[in-house]
């Protein structure tokens, strides 16, 4: 800082402005857009953290529709008695597999499955980017 003032230059009586560094346009784009950048990961990162949040909230009650369902369609009967008669499973695996297909319980395994892909998905995005959302000091800092 000089005697004048920041941005000054004294020539004899007269101030002038001094002239800004042939980079600060360029520096101050390249600002604004990591600006832009990390605002987008924000608002990226606050939806995926409300999605993983409701996805593992209703995890829970997809699991219990899929156990609901295999005990309503007999398919645990049939799981149950390859394990406790397997010889009589052995000799009519034929009928004993159509059962079990017919029997499977499709909608709520899919259920169950997009639901526990989401939270998967969602929680590696939440973990892999926790620390870039943090780390960067905004431009503007309100309240201060």
């Amino acid at each position: 800082m000089n005697q004048c003032g920041e941005g000054f230059r004294n020539v004899g009586m007269i101030l002038e402005p001094s002239e800004p560094s042939a980079d600060l346009q360029d520096r101050i784009i390249q600002r604004l857009h990591e600006e832009a950048y990390y605002l987008r990961i924000r608002r990226q990162f606050a939806v995926l953290l409300l999605l993983l949040i409701s996805s593992l909230a209703v995890l829970p009650f997809t699991v219990f529709a899929l156990f609901e369902a295999a005990r309503l369609s007999g398919f645990l009967m049939f799981v149950s008695l390859l394990f406790s008669d397997s010889a009589v499973a052995l000799s009519q695996w034929q009928d004993v597999g159509y059962s079990l297909l017919e029997s499977f319980p499709v909608v709520p395994m899919i259920a169950c499955g997009v639901v526990a892909l989401v939270a998967s998905w969602s929680l590696s995005f939440v973990l892999r980017e926790y620390r870039n959302v943090w780390k960067h000091r905004p431009l503007l800092h309100v309240g201060r």
